[in-house]
């Protein structure tokens, strides 16, 4: 036994040629207003969007939102998400892109100049910024959009007809009952999902990729990055015996809605 100094990692690595993990990634973020470029900044400090200071687009923003849970919420938890695809100019239906789509970053403070300090770097020129909130109420949604998207994804890949072998949740500390009215929330939802033995722990940083993740022939090495207010699932499956198409889906929900599951419960 022992301590482990400061900065030191532990790391678990799980091999077999039948092993595969899928991930869902639920940030917790709901998209507000269009989605900018950022036309004048340098660092993590944003100048311009659209032309037009940082604070100003902050402010229309927030003046033409209509829910007042939302509004509110624009000044005490805001956040900002960099699209994982760009958005076009011409594109008039950058509400309609969903939040797996973006990386959820905070914002930290606003300079005496009208500046947005947020926290990942921003390229002039070629960053977009769409403005985020969270809270339990958006946290359940994007959780639910997530699982949904996972669901279809994993029905119209034409395999897994076994149930996985387990699941492990990573967690930030910030979920849990510091964000939901309940305990086991996070869990609870993923194994009414997809009934699955469950574990894992709360941190302090999460590193998953964006969105439901399914292990694809040809996709390459998936992109990961580190979050925060986070919850990473990761899936592991055992796929042998698995056919490369048509095999039976599992039934991991009922035409009606998600099944009863019974994993185990720790947030």
């Amino acid at each position: 036994g022992g301590v482990l100094e400061p900065g030191s990692t532990l790391t678990l690595s799980l091999k077999g040629p039948n092993l595969e993990v899928h991930s869902v990634t639920a940030q917790g973020g709901y998209g507000v207003g269009p989605t900018f470029l950022v036309t004048k900044g340098q660092g993590n400090v944003v100048a311009e969007l659209a032309g037009k200071p940082a604070l100003n687009a902050l402010s229309e923003v927030m003046e033409s939102e209509k829910d007042a849970r939302v509004k509110a919420l624009l000044s005490s938890q805001l956040l900002c998400g960099f699209p994982s695809r760009l958005v076009s100019k011409d594109d008039n239906s950058a509400e309609q892109v969903t939040a797996r789509d973006f990386l959820i970053r905070q914002v930290m403070g606003i300079t005496k100049e009208g500046s947005l300090v947020v926290g990942d770097r921003v390229k002039e020129g070629e960053s977009q910024i769409r403005f985020h909130v969270r809270d339990g109420v958006a946290a359940q949604d994007d959780l639910n959009d997530q699982l949904g998207r996972y669901l279809i994804e994993k029905r119209f890949s034409g395999r897994y007809s076994k149930p996985p072998l387990a699941a492990v949740l990573f967690s930030c500390q910030g979920r849990g009952t510091n964000l939901f009215p309940t305990p086991n929330h996070d869990s609870d939802s993923f194994t009414s999902a997809v009934p699955v033995p469950m574990a894992g722990w709360f941190g302090n940083g999460e590193i998953g990729p964006l969105g439901a993740v399914l292990p694809q022939q040809g996709r390459g090495n998936i992109k990961t990055y580190m979050h925060g207010f986070t919850s990473v699932f990761a899936v592991l499956y055992d796929t042998s015996g698995e056919g490369g198409e048509g095999g039976e889906v599992g039934e991991d929900r009922d035409q009606a809605g998600f099944s009863d599951g019974g994993g185990i419960s720790f947030d």
